[in-house]
């Protein structure tokens, strides 16, 4: 049996930070600072937690906490970007068997709704599609604050996303 058989989730850690650019309807479109912004996944190896993230990404978030009319969000992975500091084991996962990142080389999240749960928590509710398979998700997230950058006369906010996804959806 293949060791990397074993995974049994896949989760999504995405800490980002935004500077807001201009406005959409009466949601605010807001720009990822990629030097903040991190993609990353923990998967199960046997017993062992094994961390990795994508290098490659783009995210495009239009928010207003305070009015969610227009407000949505879309990602998009590169799966060839994934990086878990050991070459051959992103090959591996790069491959037919799992990504299939030749065959399907993004992974996409788009949302179709945002809601509040409270207490700067949301959830994006929208389409995760890995390789061929398209599911109906929520994507919780917490806003961690916006601070004011007088600077540059625009905003900042941080958030931090968590996604755990079952095994077979990339299988």
């Amino acid at each position: 049996m293949n060791q990397f058989r074993m995974f049994t989730f896949f989760t999504v850690l995405l800490i980002t930070v935004f500077t807001n650019s201009g406005f959409a309807g009466s949601a605010t479109r807001w720009n990822v600072d990629n030097s903040h912004t991190q993609i990353r996944f923990s998967v199960n190896h046997f017993f062992t937690p094994v961390d990795g993230k994508f290098d490659d990404y783009k995210v495009d978030l239009w928010f207003d906490p305070d009015n969610f009319k227009g407000s949505s969000i879309e990602v998009t992975i590169n799966v060839k970007s994934i990086n878990t500091g050991n070459d051959k084991r992103d090959g591996y996962l790069q491959s037919p068997d799992l990504f299939n990142a030749e065959k399907f080389p993004v992974m996409t999240f788009k949302s179709n709704e945002i809601v509040s749960t409270g207490d700067n928590n949301f959830v994006a509710k929208g389409t995760l599609k890995i390789k061929d398979v398209s599911k109906e998700i929520g994507l919780p997230f917490t806003l961690l604050g916006v601070k004011e950058l007088p600077e540059d006369m625009q905003k900042m906010f941080g958030a931090l996303k968590r996604l755990r996804v079952s095994r077979p959806i990339i299988h």
